[in-house]
């Protein structure tokens, strides 16, 4: 009876154990195949439905990155990029499409939203990346650092003021 109690010997738990790490990965891989054939099939028939489903995902990164990126769907590639924690890769196409006249990423606020959201643990990230929006839209760049939204209140100050004398004096 105390062997039962006890969850059985060393062995048996070993294998359970690894019987539900199997399970737990046969699982994360099932959803990744399920998650990124609906991200297909809804680029194909319904395209409004492909921003809900990255809010919350299990795709497939690199194989979800290439489809949005032939379909053009940079703003859900976005969600993609934040949602799997890839903000580098994010900030770096929200510049690169801030430039483009056509794009529905143009300009500095969508950028501006993703910084101030980031939190304290990137902020050099968000000293890298609010340098050309500063640059192009100083006033609306300040937003960054001042906005009342609890990231950016957690910001350390210090760094932030040291950073705009070195590197953006005319503020």
């Amino acid at each position: 009876v105390r062997h039962n109690l006890m969850g059985g010997t060393e062995k048996e738990k070993v294998e359970k154990n690894s019987k539900k790490n199997l399970t737990a990965a046969a699982t994360e891989q099932l959803l990744k195949i399920i998650d990124t054939t609906l991200l297909k099939c809804y680029l194909q028939t319904n395209d409004a439905l492909v921003a809900p489903l990255l809010r919350l995902n299990h795709c497939h990164l690199a194989e979800a990155e290439k489809t949005l990126l032939a379909h053009q769907k940079y703003p859900e590639l976005i969600i993609l990029y934040q949602t799997k924690g890839q903000h580098k890769k994010a900030l770096e196409l929200l510049e690169k499409q801030s430039k483009q006249s056509d794009s529905s990423l143009k300009g500095t606020e969508r950028t501006i939203q993703y910084l101030q959201h980031l939190g304290k643990e990137h902020i050099d990230l968000i000293l890298k990346f609010s340098g050309w929006v500063l640059e192009q839209d100083p006033e609306q760049g300040l937003r960054i650092f001042m906005e009342d939204i609890q990231e950016v209140e957690q910001l350390p100050r210090p760094k932030v003021l040291d950073y705009l004398l070195r590197h953006h004096k005319n503020l």
